[in-house]
């Protein structure tokens, strides 16, 4: 019990700081088009994707991912990668981050409601575009848990609402504890197995790197999932 109280104690106190001081609040819109690939092996799955993120008609962030999972039950898959990132200002490069990260993730099902939460944890290098160079910043904890349930069904093909959300806190020296919260509601639909497209309203309330500056963002999120099962016994 005192660890779990350590726990959520780390994760609600920062947010309770963040929303209890004054702060200044920005709006705006932004289009994150993202494919996801799955190349399954038994147990093992290599994982990729990426995304070109849109604000207006202007660039707003490139990211590209790639890890391997291991699938330790029908619930639990444990997994690391690496990422890229390359945020803009109106078009202009402003940072660039290198990002290796871990994660687990756990799946249920309970009767047609799925269940799934996940754990991520990021270490963040920042590149500097004076000194030219890639520096540590800090660590980053990503905590999601998401529901998914069917609305239409038949055969293999299906529709269904998605609900989620997902906080990040940081830790380090100089960086502000809470980062982001993101809310995720919307559709997916499925057509086989593992090969699904999702368009979903996204909302990110972010603190900037000015203290009790935040940026809230409305996000239209258009997602492609592809599954390729290499099994010998895969039809």
């Amino acid at each position: 019990m005192k660890s779990k109280s350590i726990i959520i104690s780390f994760i609600v106190f920062p947010i309770f700081v963040a929303i209890s001081q004054p702060k200044v609040t920005s709006k705006r819109q932004l289009f994150w088009p993202q494919y996801f690939s799955r190349f399954e092996f038994n147990k093992w799955t290599f994982l990729a994707d990426g995304s070109k993120r849109f604000e207006q008609n202007n660039a707003f962030q490139l990211i590209l991912r790639g890890g391997l999972a291991y699938e330790l039950s029908s619930k639990f898959e444990i997994s690391a990668g690496f990422a890229y990132s390359e945020l803009y200002g109106v078009g202009k490069l402003t940072r660039k981050e290198r990002r290796p990260w871990e994660q687990i993730t756990y799946k249920t099902q309970l009767n047609k409601l799925n269940l799934q939460g996940r754990f991520r944890l990021e270490q963040r290098f920042n590149y500097d575009l004076k000194l030219k160079n890639y520096s540590y910043s800090n660590e980053r904890f990503r905590v999601q848990i998401q529901f998914q349930y069917p609305l239409w069904e038949k055969e293999k093909k299906q529709l269904s609402i998605i609900i989620a959300d997902e906080i990040f806190i940081n830790q380090g020296n100089n960086v502000n504890k809470f980062d982001q919260n993101r809310i995720i509601a919307g559709l997916q639909y499925q057509w086989k197995k593992g090969n699904n497209v999702s368009i979903t309203y996204q909302n990110i309330y972010q603190q900037t790197r000015v203290k009790n500056n935040f940026d809230d963002f409305d996000i239209l999120r258009i997602i492609v999932v592809n599954t390729f099962r290499l099994k010998k016994n895969d039809k």
